[in-house]
């Protein structure tokens, strides 16, 4: 507790005041909500991570709560301490995206960089696969992402190798989607805004680092205009089968 009143951090921690010598007490009361024990675990057993994965930084204590509080009992985003998911996405695929490309860079010459590519990528995909979907609509950033991968590897013909960096990057980038909206940054203005930045300028340095090193980072925007054509068709056909 004594860390927690120290430290300055906004982060699922709130304020404490010092009432004695070992005595604290949390002056962040964010709302008072009226329920009862079976209708806490109701909620609870209800939200979207209830009964997902779990990982230290996105899929925590801390969405859990976020989404008991706020989307179970409506207490508004804004008024919540922040959550470690909300803020670390875009900073940490800058991190992970530079270092993959540093292996993949010094593995390329060898009959090992495909093999670990593939590994990477499919192992993204199968976290992207992960996340929770509750409608149509949140499956659209996979599905789009899957179009994306088939069109980036046809352009690439005999040699899809070349393509791992840039689907490593994109697959990146669903996970940060899938991430913000599991986190509800879309709820706060100041938080859509610091993530935008953030992505904006975690994408770009590792687009700039990719397209200096030979990788065909700019075929990702090309097939990016391209692919939700046929997504589209899938949706409405979708939405068509079920009316």
């Amino acid at each position: 507790m004594d860390f927690m009143e120290t430290s300055g951090s906004r982060l699922m921690s709130g304020t404490f005041e010092s009432n004695g010598v070992d005595m604290l007490t949390c002056t962040d009361l964010i709302q008072s909500i009226f329920t009862s024990p079976a209708e806490l675990r109701e909620k609870a057993r209800s939200v979207p991570l209830h009964g997902a994965f779990y990982d230290l930084l996105f899929h925590n204590c801390q969405l859990f709560l976020l989404q008991l509080i706020c989307q179970r009992y409506l207490v508004p985003l804004k008024v919540m301490p922040l959550a470690v998911g909300s803020v670390v996405a875009s900073p940490l695929l800058l991190v992970m995206e530079l270092t993959f490309l540093a292996l993949f860079q010094a593995l390329q010459t060898t009959d090992v960089a495909a093999a670990f590519g593939l590994a990477w990528i499919c192992a993204k995909v199968y976290l992207a696969d992960r996340y929770p979907r509750e409608n149509i609509l949140d499956f659209l950033p996979y599905l789009a992402a899957l179009l994306i991968t088939l069109g980036l590897i046809c352009r690439q013909g005999t040699d899809p190798v070349t393509a791992i960096p840039v689907l490593s990057l994109l697959w990146h980038m669903v996970m940060i989607w899938e991430s913000m909206r599991l986190n509800m940054v879309y709820q706060s203005g100041r938080l859509t805004l610091l993530n935008t930045g953030l992505f904006i300028l975690a994408v770009g340095l590792v687009a700039r680092v990719q397209f200096l090193n030979g990788w065909p980072v700019q075929d990702l925007l090309i097939v990016v205009l391209l692919a939700p054509l046929p997504l589209l068709r899938v949706v409405l056909v979708g939405y068509i089968v079920s009316a």
